[in-house]
C-alpha cells in the first residue's frame, strides 16, 4: 500500500489507509493492517470521518468527531497497560524474589538477604536458580500481559522476513561506534572494575561463582536476557506504539529499555543503543537486528570488563586500543554499507498524518500514573544500588 497525500485534500480521513506502510515488507503490513481495523479492538487507532456527515451524540446534538481526540485516546489505553506490565515486572523483580528468598532461608535453604542491600547471597545452585527464574521472569511477566491485551499477530510483534540483509550488518556496525563511544567515560575513570560488574542489573552475590558459573551467566545475560529484553521492548510494544508515529515508538521503548536497567551507570548507554536497535529494525524489517545488535553490545562490554579486571600491564593502554579497533571497524563497515546513495536516501521512518504534536504524545507518557510509577520506581532502586 503507498502512502498518498492525495487523501488529505479529501473529505474524507481515514488513519489506517494514511499510513506508509512502503517501510516493511507485504506480510508485515498485511497482518499489521488487519490488526488495526479489527473491530472493538481497543489499542488500535482507527479513525475514520467524512467530514461531511455528523455524528448525533444525545444531549449534544450533532458533533464531529475530532481524530486528534481518538489519537490520544488510544495512545492514553496503550500507555496504561505498558505501565502496568512494567510494575508488575518491577514489583516481581525487586519485592516478589525478596519474599521469597526470605522464605527459602527460613527454610534452610543456602540463600540470604542482606539488611542493608539488596544483594542475594548464598550457595552457587540456589543464586543461580533464582537469577534465572526472576530475570525471566522480570521479562517474561511483561511480555505475558501485553500480548494479552494487545494481541498483536506474530508476523507483527516478531516481524523475521529482511527488506535489506545488509541492513543487519550496518546495525552491527552502527552499535560497535555506538557502544565505543558511549564507553569512553567509564573506560578511562580511575574506578578499578570488577569482571562481576559485568552483571551490572544482577541483584546477586557474583563474586561466589567460579569460572564455569560465570561462562554460563556470561551466556545467560549476553543472549537469553538479549532475546527476552529485545521482544519486550522491540516487539509488541513497539508495533502498537508505531501508530503514533515509528520516532515516538523508538523514543519510549528506548527510553524505558535504560530505565528498566534500574543502574546509573549503564542507563544512558542502554538507552542510546537500544533507539540503534530500533532504528535497525525498522531499516532491516526485522526484531532479529535488534537483538544481534543487543547481543554485540554485551559482548564488548564483556571484553571491555574483562581488560579492565585482569593484571595485564598498560591497562588503560590496552582499552584505548581496544576502543578505537571497536570504534574503526564499526565506522569502515557503516561506510561500505551506506556508500550506495539508494540506501542513505532510504526511508526510516514511515509517513503519516499526525493530529496530535510530538510533545503533547510524549506528555502522555509522563501523565500515564502506571506507567511514571513502574519509572519512579526503577530510579529509586538505581539510587539504591547506586548508595549501597
Amino acid at each position: 500500500m503507498k502512502f498518498s497525500n492525495e487523501k488529505h485534500d479529501t473529505d474524507i480521513i481515514n488513519v489506517v489507509d494514511d499510513f506508509d506502510y512502503s517501510t516493511q515488507d507485504e506480510c508485515y503490513n498485511k497482518h499489521f493492517i488487519e490488526w488495526r481495523k479489527r473491530k472493538n479492538n481497543p489499542y488500535a487507532y482507527n479513525f475514520t470521518l467524512n467530514k461531511k456527515e455528523s455524528v448525533f451524540v444525545d444531549g449534544e446534538g450533532f458533533v464531529n468527531k475530532s481524530a486528534s481526540e481518538a489519537e490520544m485516546s488510544t495512545l492514553n489505553r496503550i500507555l496504561f497497560v505498558i505501565g502496568v506490565a512494567l510494575l508488575c515486572s518491577v514489583i516481581i523483580y525487586d519485592v516478589l524474589d525478596k519474599v521469597v528468598v526470605e522464605i527459602l532461608d527460613a527454610v534452610g535453604v543456602n540463600i540470604h538477604n542482606a539488611l542493608v542491600s539488596s544483594v542475594i547471597y548464598g550457595g552457587k545452585a540456589e543464586i543461580s536458580a533464582i537469577l534465572i527464574i526472576f530475570t525471566v521472569a522480570k521479562f517474561g511477566v511483561p511480555l505475558l500481559i501485553i500480548h494479552m491485551k494487545f494481541k498483536i499477530p506474530h508476523q507483527v510483534r516478531c516481524p523475521h522476513l529482511m527488506n535489506d540483509p545488509c541492513e543487519v550488518v550496518g546495525t552491527v556496525a552502527a552499535t560497535l561506534v555506538a557502544s565505543a563511544i558511549v564507553a569512553i567515560p567509564t573506560a578511562y575513570s580511575e574506578e578499578s572494575e570488577s569482571i562481576y560488574n559485568f552483571f551490572k542489573t544482577f541483584n546477586t552475590d557474583m563474586s561466589v561463582f567460579g569460572q564455569k558459573e560465570f561462562i554460563i551467566y556470561s551466556i545467560f545475560d549476553i543472549v537469553i536476557v538479549s532475546i527476552i529484553s529485545e521482544s519486550l521492548f522491540r516487539g509488541e510494544m513497539f508495533a502498537a506504539l508505531r501508530q503514533f508515529g515509528d520516532a515516538y515508538a523508538v523514543i519510549i521503548t528506548s527510553v524505558l529499555s535504560g530505565i528498566f536497567t534500574q543502574n546509573f551507570q549503564i542507563m544512558a548507554g542502554t538507552m542510546i543503543i537500544s533507539a540503534v536497535s530500533a532504528i535497525g529494525c525498522l531499516r532491516s524489517g526485522t526484531v532479529f537486528s535488534a537483538i544481534i545488535a543487543r547481543i554485540v553490545y554485551k559482548i564488548f562490554l564483556l571484553l571491555l570488563t574483562i581488560i579492565s579486571s585482569s593484571n595485564i600491564s598498560h591497562v588503560k593502554t590496552v582499552k584505548h586500543i581496544y576502543l578505537m579497533l571497536v570504534l574503526l571497524v564499526g565506522l569502515v563497515t557503516m561506510i561500505v554499507i551506506f556508500s550506495s546513495k539508494e540506501r542513505r536516501e532510504k526511508t526510516i521512518f514511515a509517513r503519516y498524518k499526525a493530529y496530535v504534536p510530538m510533545k503533547k504524545k510524549l506528555l502522555a507518557a509522563v501523565k500515564s500514573i502506571p506507567l511514571i510509577v513502574a519509572v519512579v520506581s526503577c530510579l529509586f532502586v538505581a539510587a539504591l544500588k547506586l548508595a549501597s
